[in-house]
């Protein structure tokens, strides 16, 4: 619990700066720290705490809608395969849904992803810049969603994108 030690100082000090109430249980900080809106990045070394504070508010799994039970396994198991590969290739690097199937690997013709563009793109080719974001948007929750139920553990954290890293168990 010495983080917890490290936290409450941090929140002290923030309390008399911001003359603030404090109730000391353990909730309230980790409320206070959200409230600052701390920048995540800068606070790795409490891989716990981001973990804690990303169980606790953001780990809602919200599901993907407009395809079909059998697109979503076939995505699945993509995803699956592609986050297996990570693992194996690059154990000790952290990851976010556009790493797997964004940038170089954006090409989706031919995968089971293409049924997530092709539901957001409508029929209207007019809406291809709304149906790429929205389809890249889907992929990350089903990778949330995939990674939850994974029988692995993976840190967590939140910034522009969910990152992930392996944990090695």
């Amino acid at each position: 619990m010495r983080w917890l030690g490290e936290i409450k100082s941090r929140y002290r000090s923030a309390q008399a700066k911001a003359a603030v109430q404090v109730n000391k249980t353990e909730c309230d900080v980790f409320h206070f720290l959200l409230s600052l809106q701390i920048d995540r990045k800068k606070h790795l070394c409490f891989p716990f705490i981001m973990s804690f504070i990303n169980s606790e508010y953001h780990n809602k799994v919200r599901q993907v809608h407009g395809i079909t039970s059998a697109q979503r396994d076939a995505i699945r198991a993509f995803l699956q395969g592609a986050v297996y590969c990570w693992c194996m290739n690059r154990p000790e690097e952290s990851f976010a849904a556009r790493e797997l199937v964004g940038g170089d690997n954006g090409d989706w013709r031919g995968t089971p992803l293409m049924a997530l563009y092709e539901y957001y793109l409508d029929g209207n080719d007019d809406n291809y810049d709304y149906a790429v974001t929205e389809a890249g948007k889907a992929v990350g929750r089903m990778l949330f969603e995939l990674l939850a139920d994974d029988r692995r553990v993976f840190d967590t954290w939140e910034g522009y994108t969910r990152t992930y890293r392996w944990t090695g168990n």
